[in-house]
């Protein structure tokens, strides 16, 4: 990326949230904010006006929701990255903004500790997936075939790693991955190394 400032467009509907992540925004080094929205439409609306680098964007908004703004946005504006910032960690919500072209998610229970490493790593092209829905998926508890299916692809996991990550979830212990994927023990570690860098958000920054 060029030495300018990351542009970023805040899309949330509270007043104390909106204010909350601007603040945290303006506190950010080589990070500026060029718009705010409290809804669907004014979103679209700002993101032609100002053509950010990077939409932070809730998902229940007023007028049109943040999937349908997502959705119309990157029609408009193909190179926009987009981090969904939302209380809605559900497993069809996450599905549907990343079909919508979302680059990220992050959720409100983890923003404050995580909006800043999300935003760069979004700008630099990369996906962000939360840590808690890392966590959710590689443990296997709770995730539906849908959302693992949508982060293996955002993601970018290999057809091998996705099969290591299956045979994890189901519990199947290292070494005896190893022996039914004519694979060394130690190959097994370095793509279990790999899967859980990729789900548990230790992208490159």
């Amino acid at each position: 990326m060029s030495d300018s400032p990351i542009k970023v467009l805040v899309v949330e509907d509270n007043s104390f949230m909106q204010s909350t992540i601007e603040r945290m925004v303006i506190d950010m080094e080589g990070v500026e904010v060029v718009g705010l929205a409290a809804d669907g439409v004014a979103a679209v609306k700002e993101a032609l006006a100002t053509k950010p680098d990077v939409i932070l964007m809730d998902i229940v908004l007023p007028k049109m929701d943040g999937i349908e703004a997502s959705r119309k946005i990157k029609h408009e504006l193909s190179d926009v990255r987009i981090l969904m910032v939302s209380g809605d960690e559900g497993d069809d919500s996450i599905v549907a903004a990343f079909a919508a072209g979302a680059d990220g998610f992050c959720t409100k229970s983890t923003v404050l500790e995580q909006l800043e490493r999300a935003i760069r790593t979004v700008a630099t092209g990369q996906t962000w997936l939360d840590p808690v829905i890392g966590e959710k998926i590689l443990s296997g508890e709770g995730s539906t075939s849908a959302l693992r299916a949508t982060v293996f692809t955002k993601l970018g996991l290999t057809a091998l790693e996705i099969t290591v990550l299956r045979l994890l979830i189901k519990r199947v212990a290292e070494d005896q991955i190893a022996g039914d994927l004519a694979m060394t023990l130690e190959e097994v570690k370095a793509h279990v190394q790999t899967i859980r860098g990729k789900l548990m958000a230790k992208q490159k920054t």
